[in-house]
């Protein structure tokens, strides 16, 4: 075992006991919860026969009890315990439903195959953590290790439990180590620099989850929004006042607050493709890479697209989408899916294109001044303020920050970054039309308006 596997507990009843480590815990003892033998007796002093003692009263152990958190937490923890079965972290309903969506145009997993079942059980739910490695310890994806001894935090630590699981597209973005980038504005904020400042919903789940699954994270009840904080900026200048998401076409387009306040950030490709999972994986930061088994990519970006579902929560469109009805202009982020990302399943993907690639992205790199608010605000009028943000006014300036489709061959501009290397081959116009700015419409004022 590593030096970081190992803590020390004391002898009971010395003074640097179990007692000291975790007065809400003590009286359970250690046998309790992981298993073994409470006491076994050595035949002798000898190292030979106190080595046979031990592995005697280790037997059976449970490194992880929280594993099977029904016989232990919940002895205790029963509510906790019975809602989190059914929590987004624990069931992955978001990505249940994207999943069953491409396969078969279907909600859930349960009403996939058999073998897309028996796969995401093994796969995609082996990244998900048990009670232990949010309070107890890091997680085991990131290399486990105990956070304090064996002292149980109740609130998980936002360096070794959130961003340790959400990092690359949530951890490296808001602690600014995307290059070029500061970090996100609630980081470094006095009053708002810890992930449970915002994020006050049940991340145990609130009881509602078994009977109403939501089809995606952003349909957790009691996620945090801008408005609840921010809702009086809504006039403090003049570009709020034009473009505050109100789901109010008359006065200004409806932009979301990310369109605005957001640096750049964190899409990937590839690590889910070609059926490579696990073992095509490896950890890299920019660019592409190519290991033994396929690529990985992930780069910086920034791209705009029009949200569907504007004014019509009740659409077909995707749950991310239409949850931000009140947006027209939204951010999307890439996600890292292809056609053949199940073929190791013997799995196709017939519903495909039903789905956007494209997500509905709200990145966690928040500013106040960005590329897109840096205007000349004294010298305003209506053709600079295109310099920075409009790709209409004094000329198509900002096309890169858009997915934006000509529409006249079918080829979407700014998606070619997702076909890499010779047997990636992915249209990505399909599946994301309904998010691509069409350009022979963006030049035109209404398309905004």
């Amino acid at each position: 075992m590593a030096d970081y596997e190992y803590t020390y507990l004391g002898e009971f009843n010395s003074e640097n006991n179990f007692t000291t480590l975790d007065p809400s815990h003590y009286n359970i003892g250690c046998v309790s919860c992981h298993g073994g033998l409470p006491e076994v007796i050595s035949e002798s002093i000898k190292k030979a026969d106190k080595i046979i003692a031990m592995d005697k009263a280790h037997e059976n152990m449970k490194h992880d009890p929280s594993v099977d958190a029904n016989i232990t937490c919940g002895g205790c923890h029963d509510d906790i315990v019975e809602h989190n079965e059914f929590s987004m972290h624990t069931q992955l309903w978001g990505e249940q439903f994207k999943i069953a969506q491409r396969i078969n145009g279907s909600e859930n997993i349960e009403s996939c195959p058999s073998s897309a079942q028996d796969k995401f059980s093994t796969e995609c739910m082996s990244c998900h953590t048990t009670c232990g490695q949010c309070h107890v310890s890091r997680p085991n994806t990131v290399h486990a290790g105990l956070l304090n001894k064996h002292v149980f935090q109740k609130t998980p630590d936002m360096a070794n439990n959130c961003t340790a699981c959400h990092g690359s597209r949530i951890g490296k973005d808001f602690y600014g180590e995307l290059e070029g980038n500061h970090p996100d504005v609630h980081f470094t904020s006095k009053d708002h620099n810890d992930c449970l400042d915002c994020h006050k919903e049940n991340l145990h789940g609130d009881g509602t989850e078994e009977d109403n699954p939501p089809k995606s994270r952003y349909e957790v009840n009691g996620l945090p929004t801008c408005k609840e904080c921010h809702e009086s900026d809504s006039d403090d200048n003049l570009y709020h006042q034009s473009h505050w998401a109100n789901n109010n076409s008359t006065d200004g387009s409806d932009i979301s607050c990310f369109v605005c306040h957001s640096q750049n950030y964190v899409s990937c490709d590839g690590c889910h493709t070609q059926g490579q999972w696990k073992e095509g994986y490896s950890e890299v930061d920019t660019d592409i890479h190519e290991g033994d088994n396929g690529y990985y990519r992930e780069y910086p970006d920034f791209k705009i697209g029009i949200n569907p579902s504007y004014n019509n929560e009740n659409s077909n469109y995707s749950p991310a989408l239409k949850t931000h009805f009140d947006d027209k202009w939204i951010l999307l982020r890439h996600i890292p899916i292809t056609e053949e990302s199940y073929d190791n399943w013997g799995i196709s993907q017939d519903n495909f294109n039903s789905i956007e690639t494209w997500e509905y992205t709200s990145p966690h790199n928040i500013s106040r001044w960005t590329n897109q608010t840096n205007v000349d605000s004294i010298n305003y009028n209506s053709e600079n303020c295109g310099i920075n943000c409009h790709a209409h006014g004094i000329g198509f300036n900002n096309e890169n920050n858009f997915i934006i489709n000509d529409w006249e061959n079918y080829e979407t501009k700014n998606l070619d970054k997702y076909l890499i290397g010779e047997n990636i081959i992915t249209n990505d116009s399909l599946a994301n039309s309904n998010v691509i700015v069409h350009k022979n419409n963006i030049e035109n004022c209404g398309v905004c308006h």
